[in-house]
Order: structure tokens, then C-alpha cells, then sequence
């Protein structure tokens, strides 16, 4: 072999290594979410979400229409209190450099700060994980807390028949992203 073909071999290495971890995450998943209220009141609802990267920020995205609680009424005022016609989607967004990534046949847990836009306010908020990797193929599982007050929701609008719902609302998703 001589010098020349061995450089380019190296360099063609390099470049697919580089390629390779450059590659932008897309996938799909699940949310649920889980909110408590007196006497007992459990609310429990999930839909579908998306996750692509941009700009170096993972995103997930989920659509209000597909939020589904089991009761059309209470979805029906859930998209009207949470004034889902001006913003449709709800998004957690994070930094791909703030993410811990497990090698191929390997899993890891770790923490991280992002941001959670609802109603078209942004907070930030922390991330819980456990990712495992099979390939170019990581399965993401994540718990997270967002208090619906704080992105502009009424408390008022958390009642239904003079029941009020805690305003702090748990949320875990379930995801799957290919580079």
C-alpha cells in the first residue's frame, strides 16, 4: 500500500467518523402526562411526538390536537384554556451537547436543563433520562415537571364544575431516534 492510498484511507475514515457524529437525531415517540387535583382527581391523558435536531438543539414536539385525555369534553377544554388555536404544539427543547450519548450496546442516565415552550411562553426546565443505544439507533425514556401556571395558563382555567386541578403537571416520554 503506499503512502498515498493509506493517507486518503485515513482521511475517508475521518470524514465518514465526522459525518457520523454530526448526523442529526430524528425520531417518534410518546408522551404522557399526569395531573392530581382534591378529592382524588387524577387526569390522565398522552398523544404522539416527534423529535427532530436543529441548530443544535434537540426537539421534541407535540401537537395539542392528538393530546388525548379519554374525555372529549375535557380535551375540547383543554385545547381552549391552554389556547392551543394561537399555539398548537407544545415543545421541550435541549441542547445536543448537554445530552450524554451511550456507545452501541450501551445505556446511560443522566440530567439536563432545557426549555419548555406551552402557550408560547418559554421556561426552562430540568430532564431526568435513560437512553440506550442499538446501532445508529438510541430508545429515550424521560421525566420532567412543568407548572402550567407559569406559561400564562389561569389557575381558573384548571376547573372544571369548581374542581381545580394542581397547576404542576408530570410529564414522561418514551422516543426512539436514528442518527
Amino acid at each position: 500500500m503506499t503512502k498515498t492510498s493509506l493517507l486518503s484511507g485515513v482521511f475517508l475514515s475521518l470524514a465518514l467518523v465526522v459525518g457520523v457524529a454530526q448526523a442529526a437525531l430524528s425520531g417518534a415517540g410518546k408522551l404522557e402526562f399526569h395531573a392530581k387535583g382534591p378529592m382524588g382527581l387524577k387526569i390522565d391523558g398522552h398523544g404522539p411526538l416527534t423529535v427532530a435536531e436543529d441548530g443544535g438543539l434537540v426537539k421534541l414536539t407535540v401537537p395539542f390536537a392528538k393530546l388525548d385525555t379519554g374525555m372529549e369534553m375535557r380535551n375540547k377544554h383543554m385545547r381552549e384554556r391552554m389556547h392551543a388555536d394561537k399555539n398548537p404544539t407544545v415543545t421541550f427543547q435541549v441542547e445536543r451537547s448537554k445530552l450524554t450519548f451511550p456507545e452501541d450496546g450501551k445505556s446511560v442516565t443522566g440530567k439536563a436543563m432545557g426549555t419548555v415552550i406551552l402557550n408560547g411562553v418559554s421556561k426552562p426546565v430540568g430532564i431526568s433520562y435513560k437512553a440506550s443505544r442499538a446501532g445508529t439507533t438510541y430508545s429515550v425514556s424521560g421525566d420532567l415537571g412543568v407548572n402550567v401556571t407559569a406559561h400564562g395558563i389561569k389557575e381558573d382555567d384548571l376547573c372544571e364544575m369548581g374542581v381545580c386541578a394542581k397547576p404542576d403537571v408530570k410529564i414522561h416520554v418514551d422516543f426512539k431516534v436514528h442518527e
